[in-house]
């Protein structure tokens, strides 16, 4: 009896740890993603109108390739396959390269539509410079992270 109560408060606080993982993952995400839009709305120096239309299209091309993303199916272990299996991972790598490729071309030309072709143009560079900010911001975090340990 005594092992089931024991049990069950650690099966209880290994619950109560997760769900403020998900939180806490949840907060960030929602951080990074304002951080997203105020970016690309001050880097583009969209207008009001130009946010309206922009934000539910560029939010709905990157709900698809995050999507695209999570259906891989080559995300495991890479190290002992046979040829066949090396063949199969590769044919499933191009089709999501071309999936994903199909995606941004449909979307290249449903941007055109609400913003103007120069502001196109810097969305693709400013999606990169994104990204590349993002993973500067997270090294510098391990690195203060690291030298405060020592």
């Amino acid at each position: 009896m005594r092992t089931l109560f024991i049990s069950i408060i650690m099966l209880s606080q290994m619950m109560v740890y997760a769900q403020r993982t998900e939180e806490r993952s949840a907060q960030k995400m929602e951080r990074m993603q304002a951080q997203k839009v105020a970016f690309f709305t001050n880097k583009l120096n969209l207008t009001v109108l130009e946010a309206e239309v922009f934000w539910p299209v560029y939010n709905e091309y990157n709900d698809k390739r995050q999507a695209l993303k999570k259906s891989n199916s080559w995300k495991g272990q890479t190290q002992e396959l046979t040829d066949d299996e090396a063949n199969k991972l590769l044919d499933d790598i191009l089709d999501l390269k071309e999936k994903d490729f199909a995606i941004q071309k449909e979307y290249l030309y449903k941007f055109k539509e609400v913003l103007p072709s120069q502001k196109v143009v810097r969305l693709y560079k400013l999606e990169r410079r994104f990204k590349d900010e993002i993973i500067r911001n997270i090294e510098d975090r391990l690195k203060q992270r690291r030298n405060n340990k020592r």
